[in-house]
């Protein structure tokens, strides 16, 4: 921060919103954090009260913010933009809650397909806090066509990437830095608590 404000000096002192736009928002909620504890609106003998604070320096990264912090409560929506949410930890985790009593409620057999197969997203009910959400954000979800098969071309591709041998690194031709493609690797367990994420018969030496 001393460095930011020592070469904000030498530049000719512009607003520091334009020269350094997210150290202005930092020191604004710090501005703000230490204007509540004067005027006495929140008590100034918690000491994580400074710490709480500190989170909403996250806010200009997030779509929506969540907390069950009463201090998140009361100041986090004075810092949201338009576009951005706070939601209350306990309607989150009631939500989710929703979401996993309805999927519950299908058939064994198409559970055991795994969820990758039917919960790819939220319920389309308007009920549901989580696809509300979606709505916000990923507008276009409900009209989405959903992908049935991959393309094997497409298949056979992305297969052989993963099964190239690794290039050394005084032979890499191109930058690394902006690659054609890239292909990340996950492991996912086959069965999570009590549901199945790939399909109960999944059998990863036939998929290979």
């Amino acid at each position: 921060m001393h460095q930011i404000f020592a070469r904000w000096n030498s530049s000719g002192n512009m607003p520091l919103s334009r020269y350094a736009p997210y150290a202005a928002y930092v020191a604004t909620v710090e501005l703000f954090f230490y204007i509540l504890i004067a005027s006495n609106l929140e008590s100034g003998e918690r000491n994580s009260h400074l710490m709480d604070m500190a989170y909403l320096n996250y806010l200009p990264f997030c779509d929506f913010f969540v907390s069950q912090d009463k201090l998140h409560e009361r100041c986090a929506p004075l810092f949201l933009k338009d576009n951005q949410l706070f939601v209350r930890g306990t309607e989150l985790k009631e939500g989710l809650k929703q979401i996993d009593q309805y999927f519950d409620n299908f058939a064994p057999e198409e559970k055991e397909k795994g969820i990758i197969s039917f919960a790819k997203t939220p319920p389309k009910e308007d009920s549901f806090l989580i696809s509300k959400i979606w709505d916000r954000y990923f507008s276009d979800w409900r009209t989405q066509k959903p992908i049935n098969e991959i393309n094997p071309k497409i298949l056979e591709e992305i297969q052989s990437m993963i099964n190239a041998e690794p290039i050394p690194r005084e032979k890499v031709d191109f930058d690394p830095q902006n690659p054609d493609t890239l292909t990340i690797h996950r492991l996912v367990r086959k069965k999570r608590g009590k549901w199945y994420q790939l399909p109960k018969d999944f059998n990863p030496e036939n998929n290979s």
